[in-house]
């Protein structure tokens, strides 16, 4: 009988079941592989919500922060 993979997402670049993968790749393992790895599952890692806005808030205070001589 197979194992049941689920999908997982990386935690940070490393070596990750036998390759070396980028933080944020997904990968299919079985709970017994993704005991020993640095995974998450996918279901748990949502969108970021608040990453847009955060983003947008940084470059208009680049923009505005730099006093004209």
């Amino acid at each position: 009988m197979t194992a049941k993979t689920q999908d997982y997402v990386t935690k940070a670049a490393g070596w990750v079941a036998g390759k070396y993968r980028a933080e944020g790749t997904k990968v299919q393992l079985t709970a017994a592989q993704a005991k020993y790895e640095n995974v998450i599952l996918a279901s748990e890692t949502g969108p970021k919500e608040d990453s847009a806005p955060a983003k947008a808030a940084t470059e208009a205070g680049r923009k505005g922060s730099r006093a004209k001589k």
